[in-house]
Formats: structure tokens, C-alpha cells, sequence
């Protein structure tokens, strides 16, 4: 990476210390003060298994792709916490398990760690991939290696967070940035 390029990655980076995958949820909530994405909706059960609703599906696909955008752009991740291998993609347990809480519209949440740059991306990512449906959520992170190495594997369900992954993030998924932060550009 040349010198230039690492610097900006720095300088834009600044004062973000630790970020925690609930303080990214939070604001992707604050994204959507009624609820209508986020939608607390049951999903129709798939051959019996148990799944999450609507919001919970969609809150930990958003934090899926947004580990491996940011990962892709910064050569890091976002956030520490693991996450799960499940049948529908990657989740943080803290969040699917504490998703009904979290989207309680009369809770007041409020975002101290994420600077302006970082509240700018989470917002880009949001309004990109606000109008993919449920399907094509758990097409985009069905791609990532994380998930389906472990999913396949059943030897454990934590999903790798390592520079392997890092390395096919930034192969997968630079362009993918491109169209996310050029989108309201062109869409909006």
C-alpha cells in the first residue's frame, strides 16, 4: 500500500479507538427511527427451521457487509466481535439476541464513538443496500468466505476474522465500494 494512500486511511480513521458492533447497530437504527426496514416481521419458517425476523435478518446482514466493506477499503476490521456462522448468513449474538430491545423506537441511543467519516459510510452502506431484498441480503453474504467455509464445515459456527479474509475482501469487494459510496450520486 503506498504511504499516501495509508496515511489517508489514518487521518479519516482518526479517534476511532474501539468501535463495538452494537454502537454500528444503534446507528444503522437511527437510520430508521419508524421501523419499516427494520421491521420487528416474523419470516415465513423454511422446512421448519426457526428463523429471525425480518430486522434481526437485515441489522446482521448490514453488519456482515459492512465488516467485509471496511475491511476491503481499510486492510481492518470494524469491530472485534465475532461472528456466528447460522443458516442465513453471519450474526453478532449480542445483536440477534438482544434485536427486540435494540429496536424499540423509545429507547435513546446515543452514538459517541463513530466520527463524521464513519457515520458518512454506515449511511452510504445503508441506503445502498436498503432496497436489496431479504434474498439478495443472504445471496451477497453467502459470498463471503467467512461464512461459507464455516457453514460447510460444521467444525465450528465463529466465522474467521484474520488477513486471509482481509485479502478477499479487498479482491471482492473494492468495487463494490465504488457503487456504494457513488450511489447517492447517481440515485439520489
Amino acid at each position: 500500500m503506498r504511504a499516501s494512500v495509508k496515511l489517508k486511511i489514518m487521518n479519516n480513521n482518526k479517534n476511532i479507538d474501539h468501535v463495538s458492533a452494537r454502537e454500528i447497530a444503534e446507528f444503522f437504527l437511527t437510520l430508521d427511527p419508524k421501523r419499516e426496514y427494520f421491521a420487528k416481521d416474523k419470516m415465513i419458517k423454511v422446512e421448519g427451521n426457526s428463523v429471525p425476523t425480518v430486522g434481526n435478518l437485515r441489522l446482521n446482514k448490514l453488519l456482515q457487509i459492512t465488516q467485509m466493506l471496511y475491511a476491503a477499503k481499510y486492510e481492518q476490521y470494524l469491530f472485534s466481535e465475532k461472528f456466528l456462522a447460522f443458516e442465513h448468513g453471519g450474526i453478532i449474538y449480542d445483536i440477534y439476541h438482544s434485536f427486540h430491545f435494540l429496536v424499540d423506537p423509545y429507547r435513546q441511543v446515543v452514538i459517541k464513538k463513530l466520527n463524521s467519516y464513519l457515520k458518512s459510510f454506515l449511511t452510504k452502506i445503508f441506503n445502498y443496500f436498503k432496497s436489496y431484498t431479504n434474498e439478495q441480503l443472504e445471496k451477497f453474504v453467502h459470498e463471503d468466505p467467512a461464512w461459507f467455509t464455516t457453514w460447510d464445515s460444521m467444525e465450528s459456527k465463529e466465522m474467521p476474522q484474520n488477513q486471509e479474509m482481509i485479502d478477499y475482501y479487498r479482491e471482492f469487494a473494492l468495487h463494490i465500494i465504488d457503487s456504494v459510496e457513488n450511489h447517492k450520486k447517481t440515485n439520489g
